[in-house]
């Protein structure tokens, strides 16, 4: 591809490079400080990245993923209704969702910490109210698209996926999420691509794009993208900061970089990890899937064996700072809200990984 030859010694290099001639531009003239109202200069050529990069027709880039996911039940008028979601998340993939008065049916997960399409489908069997499937990408790891997107599609569902934590992930050659009928990515601390904030949905669904620059976007890019003859003042200021977008397009190509290093990184570690016999194994590889790893997941028995067993090596090369189920199940958090905003689902199986299941964070 063509941004693996790049040399990424100093990522941030020319950021500062970058928000200096935007200063400098919106002192001359006062457009240029008003051109990101419309979705032009640095908006737009970041949307054209992230289009180019999952190989889609619309990107919107927004004030975060997590309120992406709220536009997005906003566009298609997911109110006073039911979806069906992963029981393991962090609870920004429901949030919005939830402030329309929606419940959730939490789905078991399957062997790659993601949402179990089996248990989706018994769950959409017994409930014909459900109306949306919100995916995840657990840990940066990619869920099942192929067999959620056929189960959606046979249920007549909207099927949406929380990509937040897996820019560059891949599974069977193909982006992560990309076959949802929407997805989000974020640009937050920790990710892929770090811009301070910020976030992008993605979709081919013009007509939902459409619905998403009304709800999100300034007047200016209304009429800009859809019609002159369309305008509207009522919308949310769902747009995401210009700065961000310039930081976005500066780190954009090393970003890409330094995760395919990460990539390389752990899947070498993972490999040492398996020798110790008391990991349980993933195989991203034999199943053609390439995770982001914004987290390290292992599931072991002993974690106090486990750092005994790893080598003098292992030890002095990574810096192991874990979390035991940093993620609560969804639904034994909403219980504490005392409301009756959710629907209780048997995750048996989901319990009985996150008893053995650590997330571990390398410096």
């Amino acid at each position: 591809m063509k941004w693996t030859n790049l040399n990424h010694t100093s990522m941030y290099s020319n950021v500062k490079t970058a928000l200096i001639e935007y200063f400098e531009q919106i002192e001359k003239e006062d457009f240029a400080a008003r051109c990101h109202l419309t979705g032009n200069g640095a908006v737009e050529s970041f949307e054209a990245k992230l289009k180019d990069f999952y190989g889609v027709n619309h990107a919107l880039c927004v004030d975060s993923a997590t309120n992406g996911l709220l536009y997005l039940a906003l566009a298609v008028g997911l109110k006073n209704t039911e979806i069906i979601t992963s029981s393991l998340s962090y609870g920004a993939t429901i949030s919005g969702a939830l402030w329309l008065n929606n419940k959730f049916h939490f789905a078991d997960i399957d062997s790659t910490l993601n949402i179990s399409p089996d248990s989706v489908k018994v769950i959409l069997k017994e409930n014909p109210r459900i109306k949306a499937l919100y995916a995840v990408d657990f840990a940066g790891i990619p869920h099942d698209m192929f067999a959620i997107k056929k189960i959606c599609n046979e249920y007549g569902v909207w099927y949406f996926a929380d990509a937040a934590q897996s820019l560059g992930a891949e599974i069977n050659g193909i982006k992560a999420s990309s076959l949802a009928d929407a997805f989000v990515v974020s640009f937050s601390p920790g990710k892929t691509i770090f811009c301070g904030e910020g976030g992008c949905i993605l979709t081919n669904d013009t007509d939902l794009y459409n619905q998403l620059v009304i709800i999100t976007q300034h007047p200016y890019r209304i009429k800009r993208d859809i019609s002159l003859a369309v305008s509207t003042e009522l919308a949310l200021n769902g747009r995401m900061n210009p700065l961000a977008a310039i930081v976005g397009n500066a780190v954009f190509y090393n970003s890409l970089v330094s995760l395919k290093e990460r990539q390389q990184e752990f899947n070498k570690l993972y490999s040492e990890l398996d020798k110790l016999q008391m990991v349980k194994p993933f195989y991203f590889s034999e199943k053609q899937m390439v995770p982001a790893y914004y987290h390290l997941p292992i599931i072991i028995d002993d974690l106090i064996l486990f750092k005994n067993e790893l080598s003098t090596e292992m030890k002095t090369k990574y810096i192991f700072r874990e979390a035991k189920a940093i993620f609560e199940l969804l639904p034994d958090q909403l219980k504490r809200i005392n409301k009756s905003i959710y629907i209780k689902s048997n995750n048996k199986k989901t319990k009985n990984i996150l008893d053995k299941l650590y997330l571990f964070n390398i410096k």
